[in-house]
């Protein structure tokens, strides 16, 4: 098990503390990117219609296709029967709402790489510090051979 280092300094101490939270927020972040696969993936299996509803007479509905390849499909005939109708809906509905849950999960996994990209960035320039230790170290010898 890895114990926490002491920080000595006060800019040592807020860099850990602000170190610190860093877990939590990856964690809500893994989270939240996992729960809205699995609502798409829920939503995939449920079935997706992408179409927009047209009704003739009023009563019948029928659902109008986007055009592929320059030609715009049949529409579907679904018909007066709530029951259809309303299965229909809802497959609509679902293609919005798995729609709107790919946009955000386009948008958080972007903050993802753009978190990771900060963090190499910041470790690369911490690793400056390697010179310091040498500097430190060589110095350190340098002392002991005056006080000898």
């Amino acid at each position: 098990m890895q114990t926490k280092p002491t920080m000595k300094t006060p800019k040592g101490r807020e860099l850990a503390k602000e170190a610190g939270k860093l877990p939590g927020q990856l964690a809500k972040l893994d989270a939240i990117l996992a729960a809205i696969a699995a609502r798409m993936a829920e939503l995939k299996r449920a079935g997706l219609i992408y179409a927009a509803e047209h009704w003739r007479e009023g009563r019948y509905l029928y659902l109008i296709f986007p055009m592929k390849d320059g030609q715009r499909p049949k529409p579907a005939y679904v018909g007066c029967d709530p029951a259809r109708i309303a299965e229909a809906q809802a497959a609509l509905a679902r293609a919005v709402e798995f729609d709107a849950l790919a946009e955000q999960q386009r948008r958080l996994e972007w903050l993802a790489d753009s978190v990771a990209r900060q963090l190499r960035s910041t470790l690369a320039e911490l690793d400056v510090l390697r010179h310091f230790e040498r500097t430190t170290e060589r110095a350190g010898r340098e002392l002991a051979d005056l006080e000898r």
